[in-house]
Order: structure tokens, then sequence, then C-alpha cells
């Protein structure tokens, strides 16, 4: 599904401020050449399992206030780029580390800001 698709489907109440920021836009275009409105949602970050030992497989989704996956987002760990997610919104990683570790997110395709953050504490082996 297309990210056009997405904002189509949005909740009412933020299709009139997608209305009105693109009506904002266009009467500012005579009176400037920065035509960069800015739509900033929250992305909504799972982590599965929760609380993960070292070393497990952690399983990264990320999605949008649709419920819909959002691919291709860069998600980072305590500041560490740790890479992509896919098309199903997804990434898989393994934290060596015990501690809690700060994960974030952030996407960005046609003036859609989408940017998320959550904890996790990853246990040691013997916890």
């Amino acid at each position: 599904m297309s990210r056009t698709k997405k904002i189509l489907d949005a909740p009412k109440i933020i299709k009139e401020k997608i209305k009105d920021l693109i009506d904002l836009e266009d009467s500012n275009d005579e009176h400037s050449d920065d035509n960069s409105a800015v739509l900033i949602f929250d992305a909504f970050i799972d982590v599965y399992p929760e609380n993960p030992k070292v070393g497990e497989k952690v399983t990264i989704t990320v999605t949008d206030i649709g419920g819909y996956p959002i691919a291709n987002a860069k998600v980072y760990s305590n500041g560490d780029y740790i890479g992509r997610t896919d098309e199903n919104g997804q990434l898989t990683h393994r934290y060596l580390t015990s501690g809690e570790h700060v994960i974030t997110v952030e996407a960005f395709e046609d003036n859609v800001e989408c940017t998320g953050e959550t904890k996790i504490y990853v246990r040691k082996l013997w916890e």
C-alpha cells in the first residue's frame, strides 16, 4: 500500500490538518520559494520479546498512527544506527550488551515525517 493511500485512510481530523497545511503552503507560494511544510506523526514501536536476553533475536516493528507498517524507517539503538525496516515495518537485531537500550526510529517521505522512541531492558544471560 502506498503512503498516499495511507494518508487517504487517515482519520478525518488528520485529513483536515493535511488539507489545512496544503492550503497554507499554496497560499504562501506567492510569498516564498520555500514550500517545505512537513507533517510530523508519531511512529509506534513494538519490540518482541519485550525483555530479551543478551544475544537473543529481537524483532522491532514500526507502525504509523493507522497501524500500517512503516517500511524503510531508520532504526537506532542508543544513538547507533542498526538498520532499516523491511516492507512489513520490521527489523531483527541481536543485543550483545545487557541493560537499558533506547530505540528510536525516523522515516521521511513526501513531506511526512514519522518519529518514535521506546526503551527496552536486555537481561543478562543468567537473569
